[in-house]
């Protein structure tokens, strides 16, 4: 009976190593693979992107404009409709079209510990993209550490032109 249980117990422990080794595979790169081609295949290349940025940082709407796949326009809006700031195109680079925020969740993908992307059902773009670059995490000896206040979360939506 003791030996039965000293069994089960060292088995548990290999399983839970076995966690911390990662080596599940994910599916992510597979729906975003999936969705990405879904967009494509829509062919949409002049749209407004609106989205927000939820993180530990002033939260504003920012407007992008794509018009024939470049971005055209940056803005920023406030909460009652108002541009409370343009960009200049000189920083056009720094900001993503829907393929552009593909690359960045496949990105993110390879480097952060928690990924939650929820795609628009129709045209197949990211209407959320979840990230916790750092999350918490326990290893084998029952060490854990967590870094805070590193999460953000953009919130997306899309107007066809």
């Amino acid at each position: 009976m003791k030996k039965t249980i000293i069994l089960c117990i060292l088995m548990l422990l290999l399983n839970a190593c076995d966690v911390c080794n990662d080596t599940t595979e994910r599916s992510g790169i597979d729906q975003l693979n999936d969705r990405h081609q879904q967009w494509t295949t829509n062919s949409i290349d002049s749209y407004v992107l609106r989205y927000k940025v939820y993180c530990f940082c002033p939260i504003e709407l920012t407007e992008i404009t794509v018009t024939n796949g470049e971005i055209s326009q940056i803005v920023f809006k406030n909460d009652i409709g108002e541009v409370t700031k343009t960009i200049p195109s000189d920083e056009y680079d720094q900001y993503h079209t829907v393929s552009g925020l593909f690359a960045l969740i496949e990105d993110i993908d390879s480097s952060a510990d928690k990924l939650l992307v929820e795609y628009d059902a129709t045209l197949g773009f990211p209407t959320i993209i979840d990230v916790d670059p750092h999350a918490s995490r326990c290893s084998c000896d029952g060490s854990c550490s967590d870094v805070s206040d590193d999460e953000y979360k953009y919130e997306i939506s899309l107007v066809v032109n």
